[in-house]
């Protein structure tokens, strides 16, 4: 069981996008609504993501990385797609 300082969110990403565009605005919406309604701290937001999830979890981590005091990305492969703006993720041709 999770601590009582814990909170979980897990959101669906609108569909099979890998959370850009709308699935995108959805985890953004998701945090804000938590972070209203609950006593979230901003400096302790955590995203992780597995399979689709990972590989949303290396867009919205390079994306926005000032919003998260860490990532995990779980089997996700940054590589495939070259990721734009990863130092250690090389282009695939």
């Amino acid at each position: 069981m999770p601590p009582a300082d814990f909170l979980r969110i897990e959101v669906l990403g609108r569909t099979n996008n890998a959370y850009r565009w709308a699935g995108e605005t959805d985890v953004l919406e998701a945090v804000a609504a938590a972070t209203r309604s609950y006593a979230v701290d901003e400096k302790r937001i955590v995203l992780r993501g597995f399979s689709m999830g990972g590989s949303g979890t290396w867009h919205l981590g390079l994306q926005h990385p000032d919003r998260w005091v860490a990532i995990e990305a779980a089997p996700a492969s940054p590589i495939r797609s070259g990721m734009p703006g990863c130092t250690i993720c090389p282009r695939t041709s």
